[in-house]
């Protein structure tokens, strides 16, 4: 594909002299050249890989694994997101979509798995050490994510047909999130020293910035391959997004489907609400490596509950861009710009808008991954039953996601964790007035030029 997806790959691969050698030499040793910066957590350095920060012993490796062993095929649908944009949500509705022929939904998997469990987290593979499954032996198309930048993807995804859906949301309340997320072990730094680290762009994935610039001008370049969605659209108006995010996929509802409800029981069956009570998301956790996080993690407020934790200095460090997959904007903005210049294999989405008008945009999303709805199928509602089953309400009240936990190396994420509170705004109990001029006027000098701009309500 022409445009910023391979322009990307090409600046990866002759700017970075790690990644030239990684084949004659270990992870380790590439890992122990990298830039490193003290990162969010009060134990542990960030490292910084192809321009974007990763912890080691995790995300690093992981998209070293990636670029190494992925292989993706054209009818395949990848979604990206950077941390806490509303990953979970996404998940459940797509994989919603895609599979809505193969199961009823009283008895569909989301009631009884975590959507971590059903759509693959590809940097996992790495960590727990799994050999990826031979694509001969896998139907298609596959669904997967990932939390990379642009830039950083494995080249046999640029070179393929793929389609990617990309979701961002606002900063503060990426920011928020992810302090609340990792406050739940209390290993994170006080507040004020995170959110410098945000605002310079050090911060997992991050910086947060160029994280989703670069998937943003991507979609506007390339809309068929890159569906760009913001978070707060598709809690706004879920119905119009849901129906928009089917449409890119290319499993658009019909209008049989439509008129049956069937996009109201996917947005009932994937709310925040539903998911978050579901029992699978309050019990259990999903492992990775040695590392165990509790499935309701996923779904919880996660306020933090030390008092020696300070958010402002936690902001600093987001600012920075001093965060897990960080620098933000970076991260954003790779597959923003690869999005615009590759539309028919970048999706690019904003969580809000996801939220505002849910129908449209998981329209948009089937037609895009290549499981359009069809006009039986939207006439008897299909859509409103994927949106339904994929409710942020629904989900997190499911059992599947209420016990249990994800493991990731010697942490343990419990499952409800990933159902937290699933509104924006949120940012507004939790930043001063201070801070949040502060990253406005980051935000501002970030994504200038780029027609990409971030809604506070």
């Amino acid at each position: 594909m022409a445009g910023s997806l391979e322009n990307a790959m090409v600046l990866s691969s002759t700017t970075d002299e790690d990644e030239k050698q990684k084949g004659s030499r270990s992870k380790r040793e590439i890992i122990s050249t990298l830039p490193t910066e003290k990162g969010w957590k009060i134990q542990g350095l960030m490292y910084q890989y192809q321009g974007f920060w990763y912890y080691s012993g995790g995300a690093v490796e992981g998209v070293m694994w990636m670029q190494k062993c992925f292989k993706a095929r054209n009818e395949d649908v990848l979604l990206v997101s950077f941390p806490r944009c509303g990953t979970t949500w996404l998940k459940s509705l797509m994989f919603s979509i895609m599979n809505r022929t193969r199961y009823d939904f009283s008895a569909h998997p989301l009631l009884t798995s975590s959507p971590h469990e059903l759509v693959p987290f590809l940097e996992f593979y790495a960590e727990q050490n799994i050999p990826f499954p031979d694509l001969d032996t896998l139907s298609s198309p596959q669904l997967y994510h990932t939390h990379i930048a642009l830039t950083s993807l494995p080249q046999p995804v640029i070179d393929s047909q793929c389609r990617i859906v990309y979701i961002c949301r606002n900063p503060k309340d990426v920011f928020v999130s992810i302090f609340c997320f990792l406050s739940r072990w209390n290993i994170v730094v006080p507040l004020e020293e995170a959110f410098e680290l945000f605002c310079k762009g050090i911060s997992v994935y991050g910086p947060f910035w160029d994280h989703v610039l670069g998937y943003w001008k991507a979609s506007l370049a390339s809309p068929q391959r890159i569906l760009f969605l913001k978070y707060e659209d598709v809690k706004r108006d879920s119905l119009c997004q849901v129906k928009r995010l089917a449409e890119f996929m290319g499993f658009p509802f019909s209008s049989e489907e439509e008129g049956q409800g069937l996009i109201h029981e996917i947005m009932e069956l994937c709310s925040f609400e539903n998911l978050r009570n579901l029992k699978v998301n309050k019990t259990g956790a999903i492992s990775v490596g040695n590392v165990s996080t509790g499935k309701d993690t996923f779904f919880r407020k996660g306020e933090a509950k030390s008092p020696s934790l300070s958010i402002e200095e936690e902001f600093e460090q987001f600012c920075k861009g001093v965060r897990v997959y960080g620098p933000f904007w970076d991260h954003i903005l790779g597959y923003w710009k690869a999005s615009l210049d590759s539309p028919k294999r970048v999706l690019f989405m904003k969580y809000e808008d996801l939220k505002r008008d849910s129908s449209f945009h998981v329209k948009e999303l089937a037609e895009f991954i290549g499981c359009p709805f069809s006009p039986e199928e939207e006439t008897q509602g299909l859509v409103h039953e994927i949106i339904k089953l994929c409710s942020f309400e629904n989900l997190s009240n499911l059992k599947a996601n209420k016990i249990g936990a994800l493991s990731v190396r010697d942490i343990s994420i419990r499952n409800d964790t990933f159902f937290r509170k699933g509104e924006f705004g949120d940012w507004k109990n939790h930043l001063t007035a201070e801070m949040a001029d502060s990253l406005d006027r980051i935000i501002e000098e970030k994504f200038t030029g780029s027609g990409l701009t971030f809604s506070d309500s």
